[in-house]
């Protein structure tokens, strides 16, 4: 029978969620500062965000490692 590896499944959603919160403040905060930047902060914040929060649980707390 194959292994499940739910940690790695629920520590991308959490990953994505984080990213996307953190997108709206930028957001939110740019459009205050220089509007037209305001979809490449969104953009930014989303993808460096998740990649962060993977980074971490993969390489430093080993989630998804047999």
């Amino acid at each position: 029978m194959r292994r499940s590896n739910w940690k790695l499944k629920v520590l991308i959603v959490v990953a994505m969620a984080l990213g996307f919160t953190a997108a709206i403040l930028a957001a939110i905060f740019v459009e205050n500062v220089y509007a037209p930047a305001k979809g490449m902060a969104f953009v930014v914040a989303l993808f460096g965000v998740a990649m962060l929060v993977t980074f971490i649980g993969v390489k430093v707390f080993k989630i998804g490692r047999d």
